[in-house]
């Protein structure tokens, strides 16, 4: 058994895949509209991300405003963390927590994405 992919309600599909194909190198699989909503599935290295938008994705943040937001996050692992933390900074994206040591080895940082999803970037290097 493995993980297949995860979902992620965006306001754009267009935006945000634009978006982590620019920071974390995705290529889109494929793309399809059913019930109103428009499904793209996103690939890096075997780590994939299904981007979803429809009406009812638009009150997602409410839904989720129970939940303290880093709580809600995936982690992608890199080689080059802080390369990819100069470039995600230098371009002006949202850095939620600056370059720190993981409790359990490594680093990471956290970034938020154009739908303010929590990322958070790691490495073991």
């Amino acid at each position: 058994m493995r993980l297949h992919h995860i979902a992620l309600a965006v306001a754009d599909v267009d935006a945000s895949a634009a978006w982590y194909g620019e920071y974390f190198s995705f290529k889109e699989l494929h793309r399809y509209e059913k019930g109103g909503k428009t499904f793209c599935m996103i690939d890096c290295d075997g780590f994939r991300l299904e981007l979803i938008s429809g009406d009812d994705t638009q009150d997602l943040a409410k839904a989720q405003s129970a939940t303290p937001r880093w709580m809600r996050h995936f982690c992608i692992e890199v080689e080059r963390l802080d390369e990819i933390f100069n470039r995600l900074s230098g371009a002006g994206v949202t850095i939620e927590k600056e370059l720190t040591e993981a409790g359990f080895g490594g680093r990471y940082f956290f970034v938020s994405d154009v739908d303010g999803n929590m990322i958070e970037v790691w490495s073991n290097a």
